[in-house]
């Protein structure tokens, strides 16, 4: 009985552990602002965990994140702003790459600006 305990413990923490997160980065190309305050990005892949198209970054209006929230919107701009080369990287926990990510949701955990 202690063994088969062991063996499922075992495999629930190296399951957990397995859904690393994924780095997925783009050349913002357009940014949308909705009336709710949603601000979505669009890109063309670049990098080197490319991606393109649609992602929702975060809403402006929701909850404890809009001081986070007001920051990402402001990477983005600098991202769209900046002379080419430089990349808006979001981070997804539990994805396993970046054509994972379902256009709105999820939201990253994760936005990064790169040179």
């Amino acid at each position: 009985m202690k063994k088969a305990v062991y063996v499922l413990l075992a495999f629930v923490f190296s399951a957990h552990y397995a859904t690393a997160a994924v780095f997925c980065s783009t050349k913002v190309d357009q940014i949308y602002l909705d009336a709710s305050g949603l601000v979505v990005v669009h890109g063309t892949a670049a990098g080197a965990s490319p991606y393109a198209g649609w992602q929702a970054l975060c809403n402006v209006n929701t909850g404890d994140s809009v001081l986070i929230c007001n920051s990402w919107l402001a990477f983005a701009t600098s991202a769209l702003d900046s002379v080419s080369g430089t990349l808006l990287q979001t981070t997804y926990p539990g994805l396993a790459n970046c054509n994972q990510i379902p256009g709105l949701f999820p939201i990253p955990s994760a936005v990064t600006i790169l040179k």
